[in-house]
Formats: C-alpha cells, sequence, structure tokens
C-alpha cells in the first residue's frame, strides 16, 4: 500500500473515531447529572436527545467537508 493510500485510510479512521466519540460524550454527560441530581427530567432527557441529533449532523458535515479537502501532507 502506497503512502497516500496509507493517509486517506487513516485519515477515515480519525473521521470515524470523532463521531464516535461524539456520540459517546453527550450520555455520559446525561449520566453524570442524573448522578448529582438525583433525577433526571423528562425534558432534559429530550434535550439531550435533540442535541444529540444536531450535533451528530454537525459531525457528519463536518467529516464530509474534511474529506474533499485535499490532503496537506
Amino acid at each position: 500500500m502506497d503512502e497516500a493510500a496509507l493517509h486517506r485510510r487513516l485519515d477515515a479512521i480519525e473521521r470515524r473515531q470523532y463521531l464516535v466519540l461524539a456520540l459517546l460524550v453527550l450520555p455520559y454527560l446525561v449520566g453524570g447529572l442524573s448522578l448529582l441530581v438525583g433525577a433526571v427530567e423528562a425534558r432534559t432527557l429530550v434535550a439531550a436527545g435533540i442535541g444529540t441529533v444536531v450535533l451528530v449532523f454537525l459531525v457528519f458535515l463536518y467529516a464530509g467537508y474534511r474529506a474533499r479537502q485535499p490532503s496537506r501532507r
């Protein structure tokens, strides 16, 4: 495998890792909030769900933008 192909694969892996991290952070924040408060209201969960959807959408947009940029290496 040549170096350019390897860099493309590594960039794709990096984008997937950012997506997974973005999907994992918000549930942990809500879980931490529930431990601190004792109970989470339904509107908090709805807000967290909407925030998650928006965050995932933004991550996909950013990943698509980065994928179309020429490599700087």
